[in-house]
C-alpha cells in the first residue's frame, strides 16, 4: 500500500531520464484500483489525503516539497473541511 509519506515522496521524474528527456514528462497519475472497494466511503477513505499529496508532488518543484509542511498545510483546514463535509479520510496525520 502507498502510504501518504511513500505518496508524496513519489519523484515523477525516473532517474534514467536526462534533462532532455524530463521536458517530455507532462504530469502525473494517481490510480484507484477498486476490485476491493465496496462503496463511497471506502473510495474517499483510499484518495484522502493521498490525492492533495500527489497533486503537490505533480506541482511541485523537488526542492520545494517538505512532508512536515504539507501536514501542516492539511491540518490548518483540510481535514476539518473533510471531516465537517462527512467525508472519510485516514485520520493518521490529523491533529484535532
Amino acid at each position: 500500500m502507498n502510504t501518504l509519506a511513500r505518496v508524496y515522496a513519489f519523484d515523477p521524474y525516473p532517474r534514467a531520464l536526462t534533462a532532455a528527456q524530463r521536458k517530455y514528462v507532462k504530469g502525473i497519475q494517481v490510480a484507484l484500483w477498486n476490485e476491493f472497494i465496496s462503496d463511497r466511503n471506502h473510495v474517499e477513505y483510499m484518495l484522502l489525503p493521498r490525492l492533495p499529496a500527489a497533486a503537490e508532488v505533480a506541482w511541485s518543484k523537488p526542492e520545494n516539497k517538505n512532508f512536515e509542511k504539507f501536514i501542516e498545510r492539511l491540518n490548518m483546514g483540510h481535514f476539518q473541511s473533510w471531516s465537517w463535509k462527512g467525508y472519510h479520510f485516514h485520520p493518521h496525520y490529523y491533529r484535532r
